[in-house]
């Protein structure tokens, strides 16, 4: 259900397009010491973040009454954070 509602996240607009999950996990597992003292980074799970989430299956918005908080046509000073590895 977690990674279902992570997939949601990454295709609501605004969000997933602007969060470079790679620089996440690198950051959590590299950065936080006392979390991973040996800044060993796992290899897996490949994941694909446009696979189906099921939300439809819920009924409703995720934005209830409202609609999606940005998309990339509103920000005049839009970018996407590089892949990195």
């Amino acid at each position: 259900v977690l990674w279902a509602y992570l997939r949601d996240l990454c295709q609501t607009p605004g969000f997933g397009d602007t969060v470079n999950q790679r620089h996440v996990k690198n950051h959590y597992y590299q950065v936080q010491s006392d979390v991973n003292p040996s800044k060993i980074v796992p290899v897996g799970p490949v994941l694909d973040w446009d696979a189906p989430h099921g939300r439809e299956d819920l009924g409703g918005s995720p934005f209830g009454g409202g609609s999606a908080p940005t998309t990339q046509s509103n920000l005049s000073s839009y970018r996407v954070a590089p892949e990195t590895d």
